[in-house]
């Protein structure tokens, strides 16, 4: 498909990190159809954020919600956007603030829609949250920063910049919080954009600099070593014959 300039659109190519996400939602989708078929239970009755059951102590549900899902639309949905946005995302940031991101991003909605739940909607605290929606919004809005101009296609059918994309989901997902009965979820949505949005602006945040920098160690290597004084020196010809030979001079 031929972009607007004459771009050509291409699947980028798959990180390992996003291609184990990928594999896991759909392993675990997988797994809990089969589960549900043969007993009638399901793992996302499980592992889904329930506010009602993390205040009675479920607090392994704010890590494990995103990884099921019951609707097989969501799950591709997610997965290509995982793949498209994902992968421009984690080379700009690198493996390890991408992951920082996708945590902060998927804590943050499951606080904030527990905190909806519990003040705001209470016939909300057990209905679940599940699926990668939250840490994709994230994915969106940093994208849409990024790459404003950056022309893709929309619903595979439509060219369209980036920063309209943003704005698009932006603004359905205000309506829907809103005004849509069943679409309280979407506070969950905006509050995983605010908290990456927050995550990108504040580098106090950053755990992995604070953990690496700790004892003077950098996130590349062990500790830094100390120089006594410069490696290179510069010399005019004629000039300090007798450490010519000195390899850290260099003419």
């Amino acid at each position: 498909m031929r972009m607007p300039g004459g771009q050509a659109f291409h699947a980028p190519p798959l990180t390992p990190l996003n291609r184990a996400l990928i594999i896991a939602i759909i392993g675990l989708f997988v797994l809990d159809s089969m589960t549900k078929m043969a007993s009638g239970v399901s793992l996302a009755s499980i592992f889904g954020l329930f506010p009602g059951r993390f205040l009675e102590g479920h607090i392994y549900q704010l890590i494990t919600y995103p990884f099921f899902n019951t609707h097989l639309l969501g799950v591709i949905f997610n997965c290509l956007l995982l793949w498209f946005l994902g992968t421009d995302v984690e080379h700009r940031l690198g493996q390890k603030r991408y992951i920082m991101l996708m945590l902060v991003s998927i804590i943050g909605a499951g606080i904030v829609y527990i905190f909806m739940a519990s003040f705001l909607f209470k016939s909300f605290l057990f209905i679940p949250l599940m699926g990668m929606s939250g840490a994709i919004f994230s994915l969106v809005l940093v994208y849409g920063i990024n790459n404003p101009d950056t022309y893709f296609s929309f619903m595979f059918l439509f060219p369209i910049k980036a920063r309209y994309v943003l704005c698009f989901y932006v603004m359905m997902e205000l309506y829907s919080a809103i005004f849509s009965p069943m679409g309280k979820a979407a506070w969950a949505h905006l509050g995983a954009m605010a908290f990456g949005f927050m995550y990108l602006k504040m580098p106090d945040l950053d755990l992995f600099s604070k953990l690496f920098k700790k004892n003077g160690r950098k996130p590349g290597g062990g500790k830094k070593k100390r120089r006594d004084g410069p490696g290179l020196y510069i010399v005019k010809d004629g000039e300090g014959e007798a450490d010519k030979k000195d390899p850290r001079y260099w003419q």
